[in-house]
């Protein structure tokens, strides 16, 4: 105490001029309106570009936070749009037993370059994943679930040797099969397209719907080139995914929940 007395005592003259220094400053404050407006001015411009620093910086921080929610709100909007789709397009199927049920799911691990790729999500049994789901994108189609675990699962990716693809194209309905020769992960190739078919590149291929997995209708991809074979009844080629692989991060999980009815009558049929 003793020692912060002498300070005090030793400086006295500076504090007193500060404490004239800031008597002054809030004189000038407050009985003049230029001096209060510069003021106001220069410390929200300075306040306001902290504010924008720290906005930005929790922003990033909270951004995985953000886009698992805008994914979840995406799932049930399709959700709800599918149900509201099978209301009025067909009053014999009740809502709640024919429509698609979607969840939203982060890729956690994906391969591209493989001959046989597979991708992993953070959802599990747990929060209803079961196996044979597809897995889409607003973009295109990802694969199909094989295998979960209580908090994850994992899937075939369309990128895979076993992997068959129904669809067909967009402006005639023309059924064809999309299928990987394991090379180019952005090209797949496209067959069972009758000779008489005549198709563009960029014309648009979408799924059919046919395996009750896929909702009807996601982009598969985009005419490349089709191979003219006059020999043969039926000739193929290469299409342009719609989707980037490398380039997975949030996904939606498709429940049809008449799948296992589907299967059954099918198999029965072939049987």
């Amino acid at each position: 105490m003793r020692n912060l007395l002498a300070f005090i005592s030793r400086y006295e003259f500076f504090f007193l001029f500060l404490i004239f220094l800031v008597i002054s400053f809030i004189l000038i404050y407050n009985n003049n309106y230029y001096q209060r407006s510069r003021v106001i001015g220069t410390t929200n411009r300075v306040t306001g570009k902290l504010n924008l620093i720290y906005a930005n910086i929790t922003g990033y921080l909270d951004l995985k936070n953000s886009n698992e929610m805008l994914a979840a709100e995406n799932a049930r909007l399709r959700t709800t749009l599918g149900n509201m789709e099978t209301e009025t397009t067909d009053s014999l199927y009740l809502p709640e037993a024919s429509s698609l049920n979607y969840m939203s799911a982060r890729v956690i691990s994906n391969s591209v370059q493989q001959r046989n790729n597979y991708f992993m999500l953070d959802k599990g049994w747990r929060d209803g994943v079961r196996k044979d789901m597809g897995v889409i994108t607003a973009d295109g189609i990802v694969g199909i679930i094989i295998d979960v675990s209580g908090n994850f699962s994992s899937g075939i990716s369309v990128l895979h040797k076993d992997a068959r693809i129904s669809g067909k194209i967009k402006k005639n309905n023309q059924l064809v099969n999309i299928s990987w020769d394991g090379m180019n992960y952005r090209l797949g190739t496209i067959a069972h397209i009758p000779a008489h078919v005549h198709l563009l590149q960029g014309d648009t291929v979408i799924t059919s719907g046919n395996s009750q997995i896929f909702p009807e209708g996601i982009p598969i991809g985009t005419i490349e080139y089709i191979e003219d074979e006059m020999e043969t009844l039926f000739k193929q080629g290469k299409i342009r995914y719609s989707l980037d692989y490398n380039r997975l991060n949030y996904v939606y999980i498709v429940n049809n929940p008449l799948l296992n009815e589907f299967r059954t009558l099918t198999t029965e049929i072939h049987d």
